[in-house]
């Protein structure tokens, strides 16, 4: 990605902001949280995990009665690669599209923790800052994924 200035992140983080806040409404989020990937994964081993992780949650988080008035699971997902840890994925996600519950949210905290390597997840909340949060890290280069389940929309962006 070339290199942007200041006016030039400034609107792309508002353009991601608004679209966050559009997905929001559609399927409102329930939890922000950062997924940091085990040494022992490659990034692509990581994406597949991902994926799988995601799938399980919407078959597993969602009522059925959720499921059957179509209700799907949206997944917005940043990942950067820390240099730190040898190129390792670090994903920032926001995920929605169920009904927030502590309990199940730390559930599926520790599934992901199991799954992928240090997971944490926290209720969203609207007026907090965690969507410029997302939206500094896709201006300075992450690769993002707006996932819903069971459509098959999956679009990876950058």
């Amino acid at each position: 990605m070339a290199e942007m200035n200041y006016l030039e992140v400034e609107k792309l983080r508002k353009a991601w902001a608004k679209l966050i806040d559009d997905l929001h409404r559609e399927t409102p989020i329930c939890w922000f949280g950062t997924i940091t990937i085990r040494k022992d994964l490659t990034p692509e081993q990581a994406q597949t995990q991902l994926d799988l992780f995601l799938k399980e949650l919407r078959e597993g988080w969602l009522s059925k009665k959720q499921k059957g008035k179509g209700r799907n699971l949206l997944a917005i997902v940043a990942t950067e690669f820390t240099g730190r840890f040898n190129n390792t994925p670090h994903y920032h996600v926001f995920i929605g599209g169920g009904t927030y519950s502590y309990k199940k949210m730390k559930y599926w905290e520790r599934k992901a923790y199991l799954r992928l390597g240090l997971s944490r997840f926290t209720k969203y909340r609207y007026d907090s800052n965690a969507k410029w949060y997302l939206s500094k890290h896709i201006a300075h280069g992450a690769e993002i994924q707006v996932v819903y389940f069971p459509a098959s929309i999956k679009r990876k962006i950058g």
